[in-house]
């Protein structure tokens, strides 16, 4: 299979050797800003999506996919002397083993994943390229991959950070919550270890004095460790049932 572009900026799609999908002539990468590119096919169905939109679609190509042992290339196709060099930024890149629906291509393409032990539809990611520094699969199958004279770039401080967490979590201050079945002890923490989150208070209803952000409780009133805050605004981190405790003042204010 192959994901390309034109110097037209048009997208190229071969599920399958011998057998391509192009973008349509208005739909086209342009030059100088972010675009999220995805294609699916299911044997039957061969669809490109653009920024979350469906661009175009076919079902001219069926069939099964070749199985071999050749390697996935990224930013190059590696067929002879013609290489189709990629020449620009690139990030999140991500194959599936199954074809994606659109409600969760356009949901979901903004959220980088790193899986562990996944289920549902989250199993099928076979790679997750996250490109933090490194070549490394984030997907169901862990992998180191081979860097060739590449570079990285953080974009996390910039204005046009391309990952923007836009699912987040809103809770009501009194009955909601998540939790997690500490399985095999991986939430047993050894010597050293962090925890860490985004928060945006708001300070229009009732304020307990103290609200937990992330803890690992062993009974009532027991922390293995916790973050936490005061209604005054003031940051809490305990740990082995509040042995040391670290108060920053006032620094949760409301509304950011």
């Amino acid at each position: 299979f192959f994901l390309g572009i034109q110097s037209s900026g048009r997208i190229v799609f071969y599920p399958r050797a011998g057998s391509s999908l192009r973008s349509r002539v208005t739909g086209i990468v342009r030059t100088k800003e972010w675009t999220h590119i995805a294609a699916t096919y299911n044997g039957s169905v061969t669809s490109i999506y653009i920024n979350g939109i469906l661009d175009t679609s076919t079902t001219a190509i069926t069939g099964a996919l070749t199985a071999n042992n050749d390697s996935i290339h990224i930013g190059a196709d590696k067929i002879g002397a013609e290489n189709l060099f990629f020449y620009g930024y690139m990030d999140n890149v991500r194959i599936w083993r199954s074809a994606r629906n659109a409600e969760d291509i356009k949901n979901e393409r903004f959220i980088p994943f790193s899986v562990y032990n996944a289920s549902g539809k989250y199993s099928a990611l076979a790679a997750s390229f996250l490109f933090n520094n490194n070549i490394n699969n984030s997907g169901s199958y862990f992998a180191e991959g081979t860097a060739a004279n590449i570079e990285y770039v953080n974009m996390s401080d910039k204005a046009g950070n391309i990952c923007d967490y836009n699912n987040n979590l809103i809770l009501n201050g009194t009955t909601d919550y998540c939790s997690h079945e500490n399985s095999n002890g991986w939430f047993n923490m050894p010597g050293s270890f962090t925890i860490e989150c985004w928060v945006r208070r708001d300070t229009t209803g009732p304020q307990p004095l103290y609200q937990n952000l992330i803890n690992k409780s062993g009974g009532t009133n027991v922390f293995d460790y916790g973050l936490y805050f005061s209604s005054a605004g003031d940051l809490y981190f305990a740990i082995n049932n509040f042995s040391y405790i670290a108060p920053a003042p006032g620094v949760l204010q409301s509304s950011q």
